[in-house]
């Protein structure tokens, strides 16, 4: 766990102000007489009964003619009678209380770390659900041992041996083992599956000029040149560009799956790699050596499509990458662009197959269009809604098995990724929008990252003193306890909190307050664990003084996880202000170099983004009035923008 300060901020203002009108005698605003040449200094002459009091002296006048000048030549006004006391309301603290430091992150690559492994099963207090910790004390009792949690002070029974007892603040508690244990010992376990979902499609065969000669295997125009029959010189048909490829969608496709079916026969011999591609009907290609085809009904029939997979892993995947490298090529280049686009089907199909070899398996989706056939249509709004129910159904059964989603689309197309970007970020895969000769960077950055665990539920516990800040409700199953599900997760996942002060009273006897995270998962080799890590902070009521050292790259992530939230729920205006507003106040409150540099990544990353939804709210407020209320959708660039911003490690 990480903070953007060690020290809990303690905004006590609205106490201190009460506590100076009672304790202090804030001063009383009065009116004093108009001084003249000869007057005495400030405030002689005033009522007697001023004595001893605190006054500030405010001329009224003075602000009156301001606002109402007075001719120069006009007399003088006459003097006020002597001032009447009247209380002044103290106004409250112009700083936004919603902004601070008190932010905390867990980035999953912890999981990947070599932390200490607990002895025994992790000792539960039976009133908030924390964790007995290294920070725990015992109390030996006529009964026996007493554990008071340290979070909500409930006295817990308890029976531990001394060699039970946690000596670090990050531990490893094995829940369930597993017969594949030995895997992580042996090296990496690259027997996992990939499937390579392919949209070939009618708009697939649009062609883009690249400069030079590629000699691309699938290059239909050096085909035609062969069947011409040998020519003196280089040859060219008529109007076409010299020292130009003309490539297809597709075509960048292939040769970026080719070029990733090499490096995968190289690095990881005895992975499986599967072939699944779609147009009017799917095509469950598999290792090479299958030829299962989807169509017409059975397209908007799920158990159909399911069923067209399930169990038959064996025979669609049966041979590793080192044995199948040369048919998957030979099927993929033949491949031809028609009709129109059965991704749902083709999607499902994908993940059907997918779950069967095993957590940590890949499916990556490329398509350049709108699903518009079968399962996941979205070409009409009614379809959408159906739709959404859905992708949902997917992407859960995807990361109930540990599968991960990614997505990408051709640039310059949309292709209502909204839809699709909820399964990709709930089974911890990437979201893209690429130019097609990028494709191949793109494959290889997702088949970089490799899942590192599936089924992961984050737990935070906090001090009775404590609560959460900005967390929807569903995710608190206690004021001080907030559980989510993370689904598969990456080195790249992280998760935020914000927190803030509710018990004022309890706060104020504390100079440490303790923060747990537990990190439930079941590991690529089926281990169950739970990685628990307690921490104290310090209380602080000087925020100036934490601003100093605070991290601001915990600070930009948390907006950055803050702002994709909104997106997501359509508050859009919402989420403009929300990046605006904090960073205003990172700028004011920078106080080093450091501090500086991720505040004007921050600016690079988040310009973009409040570009995007500026243009949506201003296309929500032309619809304002009208008999129907257009319902707005991010657009593609919106989308990926979004995950690609929430997204980020660090700068």
């Amino acid at each position: 766990m990480k903070s953007a300060s060690k020290k809990v901020y303690v905004n006590k203002a609205p106490r201190s102000v009460a506590m100076l009108q009672e304790e202090e005698k804030v001063p009383m605003e009065i009116d004093p007489p108009k001084p003249s040449m000869s007057s005495l200094s400030p405030g002689a002459g005033l009522n007697a009964s001023l004595k001893g009091k605190k006054v500030k002296i405010v001329n009224r006048s003075a602000k009156e003619e301001h606002k109402n000048p007075v001719p120069s030549f006009a007399p003088a006004p006459a003097m006020k009678k002597p001032a009447v006391f009247k209380p002044r309301s103290v106004p409250e603290p112009q700083a936004n209380p919603m902004l601070d430091s008190n932010i905390a992150e867990i980035s999953m690559d912890e999981l990947s770390k070599q932390n200490a492994l607990a002895t025994g099963d992790p000792i539960i207090c039976q009133a908030c659900n924390a964790i007995f910790n290294s920070y725990s004390k015992l109390k030996t009792t006529d009964e026996g041992q007493i554990w008071p949690c340290e979070f909500c002070e409930t006295d817990n029974k308890v029976d531990l041996e001394p060699e039970e007892l946690p000596t670090e603040s990050k531990l490893v508690y094995v829940i369930e083992t597993s017969e594949q244990a030995a895997i992580e010992k042996q090296g990496h376990d690259d027997s996992r599956s990939i499937i390579f979902c392919i949209d070939m499609s009618g708009s697939m065969c649009v062609t883009q000029p690249v400069a030079g000669n590629l000699g691309l295997k699938t290059n239909r125009l050096t085909e035609l040149k062969k069947q011409l029959g040998p020519q003196e010189g280089p040859q060219y048909l008529p109007r076409e560009k010299k020292n130009v490829t003309y490539i297809s969608r597709l075509e960048c496709v292939q040769a970026a799956i080719e070029s990733q079916l090499s490096e995968l026969q190289r690095a990881t011999p005895n992975k499986k790699i599967g072939l699944i591609t779609f147009n009017n009907e799917v095509c469950i290609i598999g290792d090479g050596f299958a030829n299962i085809s989807l169509a017409g009904d059975k397209l908007d029939d799920f158990n159909k499509i399911w069923a067209s997979v399930e169990g038959k892993f064996s025979e669609i995947m049966a041979r590793p990458v080192i044995q199948t490298k040369d048919q998957l090529c030979q099927r993929l280049l033949s491949l031809e662009e028609s009709g129109p686009t059965a991704l749902g089907p083709a999607l499902l199909a994908s993940v059907g197959l997918a779950i069967q070899g095993g957590a940590g398996s890949k499916v990556i989706l490329c398509t350049d269009g709108i699903a518009n056939v079968g399962l996941g249509s979205l070409e009409s709004a009614e379809e959408e809604e159906r739709a959404e129910g859905f992708y949902n159904r997917v992407g859960e059964l995807a990361k109930t098995n540990g599968i991960g989603i990614s997505v990408i689309s051709i640039a310059n197309e949309e292709c209502k990724l909204d839809c699709l970007s909820e399964l990709v970020d709930q089974t911890g895969g990437e979201l893209t929008k690429v130019d097609p000769q990028n494709l191949q960077n793109d494959f290889a950055n997702i088949l970089n990252q490799e899942i590192l665990a599936c089924n992961v539920t984050v737990t935070v516990n906090l001090h009775k003193a404590l609560g959460f800040r900005n967390q929807e409700a569903i995710f608190l199953k206690k004021p001080t306890q907030l559980v989510k599900q993370l689904g598969s997760v990456t080195e790249q996942t992280l998760f935020t909190f914000e927190y803030t002060v509710q018990n004022m009273e309890n706060a104020e006897k504390l100079n440490r307050v303790p923060f747990q995270v537990t990190v439930d998962h079941r590991k690529m080799n089926g281990m169950r664990c739970v990685l628990v890590d307690t921490q104290l902070f310090e209380v602080c009521e000087n925020q100036a003084e934490i601003m100093k050292d605070a991290d601001f790259e915990v600070i930009a992530r948390n907006v950055q996880l803050r702002t994709a939230q909104l997106v997501k729920q359509g508050q859009y205006s919402e989420a403009r202000k929300n990046v605006d507003m904090w960073q205003g106040y990172m700028m004011s409150n920078v106080n080093n170099v450091s501090q500086q540099m991720h505040v004007q990544n921050f600016a690079n990353d988040a310009k973009p983004i409040s570009h995007q939804l500026r243009i949506i709210e201003e296309e929500e407020e032309m619809n304002v009035g009208r008999s129907q209320k257009k319902k707005m959708v991010k657009n593609d660039a919106l989308s990926v923008g979004i995950h690609k911003f929430s997204k980020k490690k660090g700068n």
